[in-house]
């Protein structure tokens, strides 16, 4: 509905009727219309905006009438040349009023606040502006008013300049009237209104109500930021070299060395001569040659991945070819080592001579260059954002398993496509890129890498597919294996397994019960449905066990295969069969009988023996997660036990961070799985999961782009491309991701400050792309490294953003237990981040000292989950592992520590330091602030709710005292649609705030972060003037900490040498420690005089 305003010309032309004053006029928007058909004094609202029509002689161009409500306000869209834009108001009539059923009509502009905003103060607002803005928000500190008048002969000009503290910026208004009362009245009215559109009234009335937070400093406190400013100025200034850490090394083989090449034949080369990829050699190197891009699709067990690579560098050599060099990609680096031993036995040599690896921050290269190079897809991506002529001396890059869709694979193919289509235009030399994969649905990629034919068609790339000879083995499905467990073992053997809780549960979504008898019998249809299944996490145990029993009773020889989802169900599978086992007659503790090898993607390299064969008479157990299916080659496996599940990483919004997920496989997924037991005659397939669920199953598992977090890759992809927008580039993956997750990761980048407000990667983002981190947990890792409390940080970082170490079990009594546990692991911190830190660092020492056993009864004891501890141990120890291959921190052994911490005593100087640990905890989980409501020191106040609770059966779940608390995400209580709750929090001084939080800004005594935290400053000993000048140093003191902190991230990319003691150290290890020291110790030492830093003790819990 279009609607009219009528503007009362007499009021516009008082504006310059004026004798003896003139005005000069420029335009300063452009969004006014005119319509020559309608009269001067009449208005058209367009774009909940009112545009007037051209006024003449000496009278504004343009007019601009906006409804605030009463009375109706005409705004010019001119400004002085000296001066602020000029406004007018008259009376309102009812005639003149917008519809605001008008589908432009939008109430956010141009309305003055009603009655009942801002708790009432919306009346007060419009009745007399600048009376309340002096008495709401001038006399909290929150903004300060300026007023001017300007009297002439016939009009009045009233100024008044509102500077707004919280945002730092002022807001203006110019008005005129028949007198000074008039015209300020206009002004203050405009004042609001503006305030009012923009949100500021909203953030200021937020903060009148819930008051300021007093941070008092002493002047102890004062003196010694004064002390330690010059320190952290100069180690900011310090000048550090970037050093990279993934130098390419130079691949080109001379002619020479390609000629003095032999080829050593061994046994192991014999035997894989009638491989199925073998048979097909001349099709394969027949479509390689004549196609930039080929696809193969061979089946697990073809032979692709091991001797493709071969196949391609002996004819290179047959071929007399001056240099041929090759990157076979792999998604995960356990695949890419493995495969390169093999490949290099399997040609009789030593690793290194022709076959080579590279995994990201590890590798094992040969001297000069070696033809085969085996990789991660992360590693290729790094050596060809550090040198794009690598591709001057590559022959062919070899994709393999690109039916895992990972997140660097997909990167990869991205840039991979870019980079030849580039070469291509410049003439230059393009290797050969064979796509592999193991799904015959290829139809996705043959078109991402299809080229446009004359007509604008995309031609798809020619593929060929390899068929596998495999044998049939013997399925069994939850339906078959019941009924011969219960023939096999009696009631009372079977049923503590099939009893246990997660068998008992899984199986009971299934499957009925019978009353009578407790074994399982029957299929219950209704349950057997894959949509009701999606959160499914529950993975039969017991039955599991009782399987591999089961197997080892009926069969004589051959490996058990096992798929599991994680590290947890892996570690509780192995302890259950150790502890239980001898209960079904199999003592699985008898080494010489059983081997029970663990596999999984943070598998130490060194552990080598699952890859060898086994010893005769022992029978092996592999206790696997889905890293089997994707070039891994396990000798003797025959049997094939498959839960049917997996565990995917799916990205947290809220907590911002990527937590494993168990859910149901692919059908592709069951198929690669059930091929290990196709291999050899006679084998066989278990599957724990009833026959009528698997036509249920996705056809293919979800790309890792479309369900993990995007941090790590919008960084990757910004420092390969720094020209493009993150957005571009991210919209030409093979399948791009929506647009709201991109700015969601490059908004949580931002406030991690790994990439800066224009989308560039920061020093610290260039650290965290180039290590195979979590971006948020990364950042925690390096910051333990910098501040000397590696220990803490790195087992923080391992346990993840759920913190779910302590059981949490839905008894009452329970999580009561549970919760004081978590208390008295506080240690009066008032932090859960600090007692799932010394809960696991209690159990660490009784394992390394005492063994599983007695871990185990401690954990149990105290409400710990033990799976989740080893979980966190592996992922912390594989941190460390990366820490010292890249250098950031010197070779340690944390076994040879008295309290077994990561980094030794050098990198944990300050792990005893509290306060210091809770502040760097907030670099990781900012902005998530919460402040205490004034009057009500339970409830809490965020950014985005003015109402929120901590966890009830968190360790601030008590009364904490009056503080803010950083935590890891708030959501909804499941039956309280209105209560927030704050998960996992941690008790920080207003200090520690200010030091490691978001922007400050502020005048006189008052800071403000992010626009709705205040914190008001008070020098324990001294006046208001003194207060203001600790203020300003407080700031200045957080502008030099930031400062040298980017320099200290700096400084981590110089690699630490080890040197002997008797050796003087080398200056790079001296710069590097003037800095983290210098950085350190200026802030441990302002900690240590914050006077709030020890906050009352808890009620001691009864245990």
């Amino acid at each position: 509905m279009r609607s009219y305003l009528r503007v009362p010309c007499t009021l516009l032309s008082t504006k310059n009727r004026s004798s003896q004053t003139e005005f000069a006029f420029r335009r300063s928007s452009d969004v006014c219309s005119y319509n020559a058909q309608r009269s001067a004094s009449y208005v058209t609202h367009i774009e909940s905006r009112v545009s007037g029509a051209t006024l003449r002689g000496r009278r504004p161009g343009f007019v601009v009438a906006i409804r605030l409500g009463s009375p109706v306000f005409y705004s010019t869209k001119f400004e002085p040349i000296l001066g602020l834009p000029v406004s007018v108001v008259g009376e309102d009539d009812p005639k003149d009023a917008i519809e605001e059923d008008d589908p432009d009509y939008d109430g956010r502009f141009g309305l003055l606040p009603r009655d009942s905003d801002y708790n009432g103060l919306g009346k007060r607002l419009v009745e007399s502006p600048l009376k309340t803005i002096r008495a709401e928000f001038e006399n909290h500190k929150l903004v300060t008013v300026v007023t001017h008048s300007l009297i002439l002969e016939t009009v009045v000009i009233y100024s008044i300049k509102c500077h707004v503290h919280v945002t730092g910026k002022p807001v203006f208004a110019n008005c005129n009237g028949r007198t000074e009362e008039e015209a300020a009245r206009k002004a203050a009215l405009l004042i609001v209104q503006k305030m009012h559109t923009r949100g500021t009234l909203q953030t200021l009335n937020r903060l009148r109500e819930s008051g300021s937070l007093e941070l008092v400093m002493s002047t102890d406190l004062l003196a010694t930021m004064r002390s330690a400013l010059p320190d952290l100025m100069r180690a900011g200034q310090t000048p550090v070299e970037r050093r990279r850490w993934f130098l390419p090394k130079t691949l080109a083989r001379g002619p020479s060395e390609t000629a003095g090449m032999q080829k050593q034949l061994s046994d192991q080369q014999r035997q894989v001569a009638d491989l199925p990829i073998n048979t097909m050699k001349d099709q394969i190197l027949d479509m390689i040659q004549n196609s930039t891009y080929s696809i193969i699709v061979a089946e697990a067990g073809a032979g692709k991945s091991s001797q493709l690579p071969q196949m391609l560098l002996d004819h290179a050599i047959a071929g007399s070819a001056a240099d041929c060099k090759i990157f076979c990609v792999q998604p995960y680096r356990i695949g890419a080592s493995s495969l390169a031993r093999r490949v290099a036995n399997e040609r009789g040599e030593e690793l290194g001579q022709s076959i080579e690896y590279k995994i990201q921050i590890d590798d094992h290269l040969g001297e000069f260059g070696v033809p085969i190079t085996y990789c991660t897809a992360g590693a290729l991506l790094r050596q060809l954002q550090l040198a794009p002529s690598l591709l001057d001396s590559v022959s062919y890059i070899i994709l393999d398993e690109v039916h895992e869709r990972t997140i660097d694979l997909d990167l990869t193919m991205l840039f991979l496509r870019r980079i030849i289509d580039e070469r291509r235009v410049m003439k230059a030399h393009t290797p050969k890129v064979v796509i592999m994969s193991a799904t015959p649905d290829i139809d996705r990629v043959a078109s991402y890498f299809g080229e446009e034919s004359r007509r604008g068609h995309v031609v798809p790339v020619p593929h060929l597919y390899i068929p596998s000879p495999n044998h049939s083995a013997k399925k069994q499905y939850l339906d078959d294996l019941l009924p011969s467990l219960q023939t096999m073992y009696p009631e009372s053997i079977s049923s503590p397994y099939l009893q246990e809780h997660k068998t008992r549960t899984y199986l009971g979504r299934h499957y009925f019960q019978s009353k009578k008898k407790r074994m399982v019998r029957n299929l219950n249809p209704a349950k057997s449905n894959l949509t009701s299944l999606e959160d499914d996490h529950f993975v039969p145990i017991g039955l599991v066990c009782l399987t591999i029993s089961y197997i080892l009773s009926t069969t004589d020889e051959g490996a058990i295969l096992v798929f599991l989802p994680g590290l947890p169900h892996i570690t509780e599978v192995h302890r259950t069969l150790r502890q239980y086992g001898k209960g079904l007659g199999i003592d699985f503790g008898d080494s010489e009988k059983i081997e029970i090898l663990r596999l999984y993607s943070n598998l130490p390299d060194s552990y080598d023996d699952i890859f060898s064969e086994s010893r005769p008479g022992c029978r092996r157990i592999i206790l696997a997660t889905d890293i089997v299916e994707t070039s891994v080659t396990l000798p003797g496996v025959k049997y094939v036990i498959d839960t049917g599940k997996t565990n995917h990483r799916v990205y947290d919004p809220k907590a911002r961070f990527s937590r494993p997920l168990c859910q149901w496989v692919s059908q592709s997924n069951l198929a690669r799985r059930a091929g290990w037991a196709e291999r050899v005659q006679d084998g066989g397939y278990f599957a724990l999961y009833p026959r009528s669920l698997q036509p249920l199953f996705h056809a293919n598992p979800p790309s890792g782009i479309s369900h993990d977090g995007l941090q790590n890759a919008c960084l990757i992809a910004k420092k390969a491309d720094p020209s493009t927008h993150v957005e571009a580039i991210m919209e030409q993956l093979i399948e791009p991701p929506g647009k709201a997750r991109v700015n969601e990761a490059i908004h949580n980048l931002q406030y991690l400050r790994a990439m800066n407000l224009r989308d560039h990667p920061t020093v610290l983002g260039d650290i965290l792309s180039e290590i195979p981190l979590d971006p948020c947990h990364g950042k925690l890792v390096l910051l333990g490294v910098i501040f000397r409390c590696l220990d803490p940080l790195l087992i923080l970082a391992a346990l993840g953003g759920d913190l779910a170490l302590f059981h949490t079990s839905r008894g009452i009594g329970r999580r009561t237990a549970s919760r004081d546990w978590r208390i008295e692991y506080s240690e009066n911190s008032w932090s859960d981040h600090i007692s799932a830190i010394n809960a696991f660092k209690s159990l660490r020492k009784v394992w390394y000292q005492q063994g599983t056993p007695e871990t185990l009864a401690r954990a149990f004891g105290r409400s710990i989950n033990y799976d989740r501890f080893r979980e966190v141990l592996d992922a912390a120890q594989e941190t460390h592992r990366i820490l010292v291959r890249t250098g950031i921190i010197p070779q340690h052994f944390y076994t040879d520590d008295a309290q077994f911490r990561f980094g030794g005593p050098e990198m944990n100087v300050n792990s005893h330091h509290i306060p210091l640990i809770k502040a760097l905890i907030l670099q990781s989980t900012y902005p998530n602030l919460a402040a205490p409501v004034r009057n009500d020191d339970s409830v809490y106040r965020t950014r985005r709710h003015n109402k929120s609770f901590p966890h009830g059966f968190g360790v601030n779940s008590i009364t904490p005292p009056r503080c803010i608390l950083t935590y890891n995400k708030d959501y909804t209580e499941r039956f309280i649609a209105d209560r927030v709750i704050l998960g996992n929090t941690s008790h920080l001084t207003p200090l520690a705030a200010c030091l490691f939080g978001g922007r400050l800004r502020g005048t006189s005594n008052t800071l403000c972060m992010d626009e709705w935290l205040e914190f008001s400053i008070r020098l324990s000993e001294g006046s208001e003037e003194d207060s203001e000048q600790a203020a300003k140093k407080l700031i200045e003191f957080r502008k030099a900490l930031d400062r040298a902190t980017v320099a200290a991230f700096k400084a981590l990319t110089i690699p630490y040498e080890n040197v002997n003691q008797n050796s003087p150290p080398p200056k790079s290890n001296v710069i590097r420690d003037f800095i983290l020291d210098t950085v350190s110790k200026s802030v441990v030492d302002v900690l240590d005089r914050d006077d709030e830093k020890f906050p009352p003790a808890h009620a001691q819990p009864d245990h």
